[in-house]
Parts: structure tokens; sequence; C-alpha cells
């Protein structure tokens, strides 16, 4: 799928896309769905879209809330975290991986984030606040390379 984004007015972009006969039988599919909710009026790609965001969105905040709540519970793998210390690297870290440059910015990518023990596992780390970081898949594995820990 090639996606195009260009801004048309100063408030509003105009996203253009192509997709497979298959998958638009699947957004005709949702397009029908959310006519229901829609009193029977059409349902836009547009809307789709953002109902298909907000969703996403909602599902996130949901999860989020739940770390919270949960009753953290033991674990013989050395690897688990459990929720509330997720919760706080999470909030410490403002959700971004938090990867050093050579320059000293930091990388800030929201993508893929991943919890990476400082001091791995493999040699006694722990999982806990202090030696927790949010690192993005990439960074994670330039880390885990740099260390030795994969090829």
């Amino acid at each position: 799928m090639v996606i195009r984004q260009e801004v048309v007015l100063e408030e509003r972009l105009k996203v253009t896309f192509s997709y497979s006969r298959e998958k638009s039988a699947k957004i005709e599919q949702a397009r029908e769905i959310l006519s229901r909710k829609y009193s029977g009026k059409g349902v836009s790609i547009e809307e789709l879209f953002l109902e298909g965001i907000e969703q996403i969105l909602a599902a996130e905040g949901s999860k989020k809330e739940k770390m919270g709540t949960r009753k953290e519970r033991g674990s013989k793998n050395r690897r688990y975290i459990s929720p509330k210390v997720k919760k706080e690297v999470l909030e410490r870290d403002g959700g971004c991986c938090t990867y050093r440059n050579k320059d000293g910015s930091v990388c800030g990518s929201r993508w893929s984030v991943e919890f990476d023990h400082i001091k791995p596992v493999a040699v006694g780390g722990v999982s806990s606040v202090e030696n927790l970081r949010l690192l993005c898949r990439n960074h994670n594995q330039l880390m885990a390379r740099d260390a030795g820990l994969i090829r």
C-alpha cells in the first residue's frame, strides 16, 4: 500500500492511498457496520479511518488503565516485568526511546518501543525501575548486538 499525504488547506491534509480488491471488500464491510452506528447514513472513508484511530487509542488507554489496577503477581521468569514497574518506566521515560546518540541527542521515537534491561538478565540484571529503560526496537537490537548478546 502506498500512502501519500499533502496539505490541502492550512488545517486539513489530503491522504491518498490505493488498496487491493480484497481490502476493498473489507473496507465496504466495515462501512456497512459503521452505517448502523450512524443511523443508516453513508460512512465516508475519512469517517471509517477516524473511527479506527479512535478505537486504537481507546484500546491503548484501556490497556494502560489496567496496568495500574492489576494486582502485582510474582513470577519465576526473571525477565517478567510487573505492571507497576512498567507503568513507572513508561511515565519516567515519557513513552519514548531513551537511546543517546553520539552527539548526545536522544532518539525520542515512540515507534516499537520496548523495555530494555540496562544490566542484562543473563548477567544478573533485575526487572526494576532503576534497571529498565525504553528503547525503540532498532536501538534495542543495536544495544544487544554491541553487548554481544545477538548477532
